[in-house]
């Protein structure tokens, strides 16, 4: 076909398409062919989650377990050549019908063997407590139960006077026979039918190895420091976080998107939102802020904590008290302040300091919270640099370490947003400012083989992340260019790129394309069950309406 218009309905799981055959003045005069392609959207149909996090927690659980069993091979190889566990198998596995507990408890005290020392050693490792990862735990709902659960049992603890959590086990079961023998403590917490039961931390472990291991080495020359120090090391040591990559500046090539909880991501956001506020007044006529109303509604944003739109309405005037902004729906009320810095000012943290800091002592600080994985060592130093830069004590300086900033990342690097913040703060809206700045984002015009369209992450490479150019090749597009973080859009473009190679080949190039989205194709997982509920409530409500009509 010489001469025809392309029509697609591109949605999250099909794609609806059209030949329409054009004179020669382009007018469509004949319906060639329809046709539609249907292909899953990488989600899960009841959760909407995409299909690889079951994946990835499945492959998550694998890994643990064969950290866990290298561990423990380890562990073993050592305490036979340290002399705390026989060489025989058969003597070990004897040793594996005492009653870990009870020796627990007993080498508090007095004098044990070393063989059962070796296998209180042994139990310390096949529990050894958990440990949070302070960049991720904060305020996650889940993790909040489970801490709970461990502060209830530290709470057991004191209220019993055990000195550790082994004794303490020991003589909730002491009285009991060895079949009755649970140790378990009876603490329940229970939210939506999940049940916490002893949760406990990786200190109370450590704390019970030193206080054991102190008072056995008075019986036993062979516990030197050495010696502890390598066996603690392999029971309690967790292994560094994996750095997440981020993704690619759209701007700015070879520059890393920037973390959102950076003070110029904070100002970027509130800039471009106040310069796209419109007051709408009854009749819905749009009034465009003054100037003077701008740096008003800015600088509430800026310097406090909470804001809502009807609030800011009122700081604009008596006069616009039946106004609305163009933003304000049922569903947004208000707008997100500056949240890193509202963080920052409040009193067991910076105070007042946080405003007197130069925008490179905050940067400073944002980057080295954000950066620093939960390691020992370098939550030392962080907390060491805190109070040597800022005077603070020991516990302040925890807290801070400690604190949750806002999560994810913004779509541009640091660099970007410098260039473009100087327009937003002129008062032009995003788009002009950027123009302004010099992205353009102008199309190559590059015209590809029929039948020859390649991968989309070739072309919208600064729309992509996790691409690695250096490990891999080209055979591999998607990981060498990387690929869109939404698996929906993901999946549509491929199956886009493969019917319009498959097509181009039959039909040859189109002369005219026409395109629609639909509107649930790039939304998340959170969008995407409000949409699918605002559809639910919508066929209910006219249902509702068909059947008071036929009563009438």
């Amino acid at each position: 076909m010489k001469n025809y218009r392309l029509g697609i309905d591109l949605g999250a799981t099909s794609l609806g398409w059209s030949l329409l055959e054009l004179d020669n003045n382009n007018e469509p005069v004949k319906l060639e062919k329809v046709g539609v392609r249907i292909f899953p959207d990488g989600r899960n149909a009841k959760t909407n989650k995409p299909l690889n996090v079951k994946r990835r927690e499945h492959r998550s659980m694998r890994r643990n377990r064969d950290r866990y069993l290298q561990r423990r091979k380890y562990l073993l190889d050592r305490l036979i050549r340290y002399g705390l566990m026989p060489e025989n198998e058969n003597e070990r596995k004897q040793l594996q019908l005492l009653d870990p507990y009870l020796f627990r408890k007993k080498a508090l005290d007095e004098k044990i063997s070393l063989f059962e020392l070796g296998r209180v050693i042994f139990h310390l490792n096949q529990r050894r407590g958990f440990k949070s990862n302070r960049k991720f735990d904060n305020d996650e709902k889940e993790k909040s139960k489970m801490k709970d659960a461990i502060n209830k049992v530290k709470h057991e603890l004191e209220t019993a006077g055990a000195s550790t959590l082994g004794e303490y086990l020991y003589n909730l079961n002491k009285d009991k026979s060895t079949k009755e023998q649970v140790h378990r403590i009876p603490i329940r917490i229970r939210d939506h039918g999940k049940e916490y039961n002893l949760y406990t931390e990786r200190t109370m472990y450590e704390n019970e190895f030193e206080k054991i291991w102190n008072k056995q080495k008075q019986y036993h020359s062979e516990l030197t420091n050495d010696v502890k120090e390598h066996l603690h090391k392999i029971i309690f040591t967790q292994r560094n976080l994996k750095k997440q990559p981020k993704g690619k500046c759209r701007f700015e090539k070879g520059e890393f998107r920037c973390p959102i909880a950076f003070p110029i991501v904070q100002k970027f956001r509130i800039y471009q939102e106040v310069n796209n506020l419109i007051l709408l007044d009854f009749d819905r006529y749009e009034h465009e802020l003054t100037i003077e109303q701008r740096e008003t509604i800015k600088r509430a944003l800026l310097t406090h904590s909470t804001a809502t739109l009807k609030g800011l309405r009122q700081k604009l005037g008596k006069e616009y008290k039946d106004y609305v902004f163009n933003m304000e729906t049922e569903k947004r009320s208000k707008i997100n302040c500056d949240e890193t810095a509202s963080i920052m000012r409040k009193k067991e943290y910076f105070g007042e300091k946080w405003d007197k800091f130069k925008d490179e002592e905050q940067d400073e600080i944002i980057f080295r919270l954000v950066n620093e994985d939960n390691i020992m060592e370098i939550e030392n130093t962080l907390v060491n640099w805190l109070c040597e830069t800022f005077e603070f004590n020991e516990d302040t300086a925890e807290r801070i370490k400690n604190i949750r900033l806002p999560q994810g990342t913004s779509n541009l690097s640091k660099k970007a947003i410098n260039k473009i913040l100087p327009y937003l703060k002129k008062g032009f809206n995003y788009y002009d400012s950027k123009i302004k700045a010099g992205y353009t984002e102008r199309k190559t015009g590059e015209i590809f083989d029929e039948g020859n369209l390649p991968y989309y992450g070739e072309i919208m490479e600064h729309h992509t992340s996790f691409g690695n150019k250096e490990k891999y090749t080209k055979d591999e597009p998607e990981l060498y260019y990387g690929k869109i973080g939404n698996p929906t859009v993901h999946i549509a473009l491929n199956q886009l790129r493969k019917f319009i190679n498959a097509l181009t080949k039959k039909y040859g190039a189109p002369t005219q394309i026409v395109i629609e989205l639909a509107r649930e194709l790039p939304l998340g997982k959170e969008s995407l069950s409000d949409l699918i509920k605002g559809q639910r409530e919508n066929e209910q409500n006219n249902e509702r309406i068909k059947e008071e009509l036929e009563k009438i």
